[in-house]
């Protein structure tokens, strides 16, 4: 009987320690098979990734070109020099003045203020109730900077119209905005005029571009213009300055800065080669002004910015409304070579001087 118990506890043991090689073993293969199948999966995963990649990268060569094409097929009548009366928003007369004599402007854009006002065809009520402050600040041009209506319409055109743009006594542009686009370029061509240009105005050469018609790409004609009119500034002795009015914010390359304006530039842009290769020599000579104001929407967010380019005389700067604490409009005082911008509250925040709102001072701030 024991012998028997004996033989079975034995039999029992090695049962169990076959049992526990088989488990170890199945888990060796197991273990084997799935580092194989992760390799194999981890390879194939960055094969796909490398695939997408080069497609996006020929998505984006695609997009370029075809951003030239529709640049050219839209706009391609566009006149590189416009008379300023033919793109004004308003009747107000443009004051002829002397080349020596000091120039005011004014500047803002997301006009309609809070994205909830969607259904409101009236601009922000920030503006709205600043408008004798505007007219009395005596500016010589006012730049809207895109986004003057959410959608627009007949409706809110005419709204536009009766609640601001007849109201102001200060000639108004306007750098179009995606929202302005809304319901067609020709419906926006009819209302205002070309979507970009520029003219001379004292000794300041203004260029308005279009950042909506090639996806923040200055692409086709476009580019063209930019080129010939800043060619011709620099070889003109009586512009002293150069401002380039945009709604887009083209000029930012940081993830965390894009993701603070209102939209960004889903397929990027080509700012890189315009800065390297055209604004910044360009600067060398004359200093250039980009302002944008794609901002401003979300309560402050990224408004104002305000950004030199080291070693060069190329600025970038952003405004915009959000019917907010934190609206204000850009100020811009041009006296012969000298350039002064302030900003004017139009709901009683407090602001630093422009230059404090640096880059290194939006990525410190909560948002």
């Amino acid at each position: 009987m024991r012998s028997f118990y004996s033989g079975h506890k034995t039999f029992f043991k090695i049962s169990v320690i076959a049992l526990l090689l088989v488990i170890l073993t199945s888990g060796f293969i197991y273990v084997y098979r799935l580092r194989h199948e992760l390799l194999r999966t981890r390879t194939e995963y960055q094969q796909v990734y490398e695939d997408m990649r080069n497609d996006i990268a020929t998505l984006e060569d695609e997009l370029i070109s075809q951003g030239s094409f529709v640049t050219d097929r839209m706009t391609g009548d566009y006149a590189f020099v416009v008379d300023p009366s033919i793109v004004r928003l308003n009747s107000a007369a443009i004051t002829t003045i002397d080349m020596d004599s000091p120039i005011t402007i004014l500047a803002g854009g997301h006009l309609y203020g809070s994205p909830y006002n969607e259904g409101n065809p009236l601009i922000s009520n920030t503006v709205q109730n600043n408008i004798d402050e505007i007219n009395s600040s005596q500016a010589n041009l006012f730049f809207s900077l895109g986004d003057m209506t959410y959608l627009p319409s007949s409706e809110s055109i005419r709204g536009l119209r009766s609640t601001f743009l007849d109201k102001i006594t200060i000639p108004i542009f306007n750098a179009v905005g995606n929202h302005d686009l809304k319901n067609g370029r020709t419906f926006y061509q009819e209302n205002f005029g070309q979507t970009y240009y520029s003219f001379e105005y004292g000794a300041l050469q203004i260029i308005v571009l279009d950042t909506i018609i090639s996806h923040c790409y200055i692409e086709g004609h476009q580019l063209d213009m930019l080129d010939v009119v800043l060619e011709n500034a620099l070889h003109n002795d009586a512009i002293k300055n150069i401002f380039i009015f945009t709604h887009k914010l083209i000029f930012l390359e940081d993830d965390d800065l894009m993701g603070r304006a209102n939209g960004f530039c889903d397929y990027g842009s080509n700012f890189s080669y315009l800065r390297d290769d055209i604004l910044i020599p360009s600067s060398f000579e004359k200093p250039i002004y980009i302002i944008a104001g794609d901002v401003g929407a979300f309560g402050g967010n990224l408004s104002p910015y305000y950004y030199q380019y080291p070693n060069s005389n190329l600025y970038t700067i952003a405004v915009g409304e959000g019917d907010s604490a934190a609206d204000a409009l850009l100020k811009i005082t041009v006296d012969g070579s000298d350039v002064n911008f302030s900003l004017l509250p139009l709901a009683g925040g407090q602001f630093n001087d422009l230059s404090t709102y640096t880059p290194a001072y939006w990525i410190l701030q909560p948002h």
